[in-house]
């Protein structure tokens, strides 16, 4: 909820209100009126417009929480409340708002609700009069007509604002989330929203500030700032910024559009915002477990009469930035995790390996640990089956002792041929590499991890128990003696976001993730944990046959036809698929060029003339998409072939113009031969 803000209509509206509150004052007799409305941004109502009141009657109502009233009752209640003296209305003895009142030497005062033909209160219309009493019935009458103009004035204007907002706001938060998706480092991501954001609403300063309840410290790694506006960057004290961080604790915004007006701002903050060229400004928590972890600033050197739309837009960037920041955490850890388990890979009796839908088996072993850092390196359109293949290999304990914490010992052990399951290998690596990072900080003073493999066949009355089907199962197990969970963590232990780790420390994501991914394969998920005596994980997934004639090494992949180091343009924008694609190409003997946007393939088209191929995405950001791309090499360079894939063009009408992928190297030859 924001703590001061302003409604923003533009001038035509606020003069035609500021006539109709003229006309309340002639018709009322009254010597004051002013026009209060909800802002959709903060939730409170704000005055709008006013007529006949000093300054000191806006700086009032600028504060973030002036108190009730009798406007704020008429709001709440939505009916006309009549005030004939302030001086015998016992309802509003001793509030600010009456004192104010009082001084400005107003005595009766008539708050009628502006309400919306659809019956949502808006706001409330008030007139004020220096002498006890009330307006007739007939001019009461004409107020409550007046108070409906109002109302059909708001919601026309709300809604003509939203329907421009609504769509550029999608846009913008559509073309944030592509240019944030590659970026793996925080301090980056915050940068590039905070540029992006700080261009679209024109402000002087935008900045994340990251928050340090524990160190006393607030830290801007980089901010945006217009010029001439000086740079806040750097570390400051909490201590210095209480005043805020009362507000933002509570995940609470601050939005304010003059700050010598805010008057819940200190004296010497307000002095010392104006010397940073800061005059209006909106602030916007990130709340993570009821704690305050940081904070989405924009500021302009202007004042600013900030809309519901820039606040919208300034709090769904903040969240932008938080998840994409706790993504590039986690793809960190996975990183970290990936490299720990190469050396525990590469020195077990261990491999993983992949039965292709195609009939291609691979031997994983030495591409174990590439697939841990690219998740989506197996590119299969339908479910790979991953098998638990033994390797008959000593395990290095020095090579353990060295990348874990502590002194941990590891075992891994694998029963007598392990059966096929139907999963995606990516996930099965995911799902062993979460659950041992588990395990590895569950025991900080060290222990031992036990990673087993083994063949098992659930009887009925285990699999009910169980929720799974009868049958052959493959059991993988994680075990470790760390420090184990109670009854009530146990309990909460597969939900999402739920964790026990130190506020910063992990996603919170670990065994959530292994539960979607096991359940979505068929299997179950069980944990065994007693305080103090460890945990032990057991993943179960059904058995899967292995297809009829699949070889155990290699067979198939040499079947398909192969490249002569012909030069293929491969134009995806997921840099982890357009790697595996281009590997795979690699593999059959092609030479191959990326790109990761269409601008970039014509711009290749153009620089390079060996080009004989492009195999492109159709759904790409940036303006160019694939079907753009085959125009372009169509009009420019006839002499190459395009391919385009996509998992959803058929109801697109330009397909017909173009070829289909079907089978990937058949076609690659075929448009190669062309």
């Amino acid at each position: 909820m924001a703590e001061a803000t302003t409604l923003a209509l533009d001038e035509e509206y606020r003069g035609a209100l500021a006539e109709l509150l003229d006309f309340a004052i002639e018709i009322a007799g009254a010597d004051f009126a002013d026009i209060r409305l909800v802002d959709p941004a903060s939730g409170r109502l704000h005055l709008v417009v006013q007529r006949g009141f000093p300054a000191q009657w806006a700086r009032f109502w600028a504060a973030p929480s002036p108190g009730p009233g009798a406007c704020l009752l008429a709001f709440q209640h939505g009916a006309r409340i009549v005030v004939e003296d302030i001086d015998r209305e016992a309802s509003l003895a001793g509030l600010a708002s009456t004192d104010l009142l009082r001084s400005l030497g107003v005595r009766s005062l008539q708050p009628t609700p502006v309400v919306a033909r659809s019956g949502v209160v808006l706001g409330a219309f008030s007139t004020h009069s220096c002498a006890p009493g009330h307006p007739d019935g007939r001019a009461l009458r004409l107020l409550d007509l007046l108070a409906r103009q109002v109302a059909d004035m708001v919601e026309r204007r709300h809604a003509e604002t939203a329907l421009v907002a609504s769509e550029d706001h999608r846009q913008f938060i559509h073309e944030l989330g592509d240019a944030l998706r590659p970026l793996d480092d925080p301090a980056a991501i915050e940068f590039e929203a905070c540029r992006r954001l700080a261009a679209r609403l024109g402000a002087a300063r935008t900045c994340f500030v990251q928050v340090d309840e524990e160190a006393g410290s607030l830290r801007i790694e980089r901010d945006c700032t217009r010029a001439g506006i000086a740079s806040i960057a750097g570390t400051h004290r909490i201590a210095d910024h209480e005043w805020a961080l009362k507000i933002l604790r509570r995940d609470a915004s601050i939005v304010v559009s003059d700050v010598e007006d805010a008057e819940f701002i200190p004296t010497a903050s307000r002095r010392a915002l104006a010397a940073l060229g800061t005059v209006a400004a909106i602030s916007v928590p990130l709340v993570e477990a009821g704690r305050l972890v940081g904070a989405l600033n924009v500021s302009d050197d202007r004042r600013r009469d900030w809309s519901a739309a820039d606040f919208a837009l300034v709090r769904d960037v903040g969240e932008r930035i938080w998840a994409a920041s706790e993504r590039a955490r986690a793809e960190a850890a996975r990183r970290e995790g990936a490299g720990l388990f190469r050396g525990i890979f590469e020195h077990s009796p261990v491999g993983i390996g992949v039965l292709h839908r195609s009939g291609v088996f691979e031997s994983a072993n030495a591409s174990f640990c590439d697939r841990v850092g690219y998740a989506l390196e197996e590119l299969c359109t339908l479910p790979p089956q991953t098998l638990v293949h033994p390797k008959d290999r000593a395990l290095n304990d020095e090579t353990f002792t060295r990348m874990w914490s502590g002194q941990v010992e590891v075992s891994v052990a694998v029963g007598p041929d392990p059966w096929l399951v139907e999963a995606d290998p990516g996930e099965v690596d995911s799902a062993i590499i979460n659950l041992s990072i588990d395990a590895r900080d569950a025991m900080p003073s060290g222990g031992r991890l036990d990673l087993s493999v083994g063949n098992v066949v659930l009887g009925e009355q285990e699999a009910r128990r169980l929720d799974l089907a009868p049958g052959p199962h493959v059991r993988i197990c994680v075990a470790n003696t760390g420090t184990g969970m109670d009854a009530e963590v146990l309990r909460r232990a597969t939900e999402p976001f739920f964790t026990t780790k130190p506020q910063g420390e992990g996603t919170a994501l670990g065994l959530s993730s292994v539960y979607g991914f096991v359940r979505q394969s068929g299997g179950g998920l069980g944990i065994e944990s007693q305080p103090g005596r460890g945990t032990t994980v057991t993943l179960l997934l059904p058995r899967s046959a292995p297809r009829a004639g699949t070889a155990a090494t290699g067979g198939d992949l040499d079947d398909m036809p192969a490249g002569l180091g012909e030069r293929v343009l491969v134009v995806e924008d997921n840099d982890q698929v357009r790697r595996a694609v281009a590997g795979r190409l690699r593999m059959l003997g092609y030479d191959v060029v990326e790109a990761g946007r269409g601008a970039e393939a014509i711009a290749a088209l153009e620089g390079d003339a060996t080009i004989r191929l492009v195999l492109s995405d159709v759904v790409m950001p940036g303006g160019v998409d694939g079907f753009d791309v085959a125009d372009w090499a169509r009009a420019h360079r006839p002499d190459v072939g395009v391919l385009l894939v996509s998992g959803n063009m058929a109801s697109d009408p330009r397909r017909a113009a173009h070829p289909s992928l079907r089978m990937l190297a058949r076609e690659l030859r075929e448009a190669l031969a062309d």
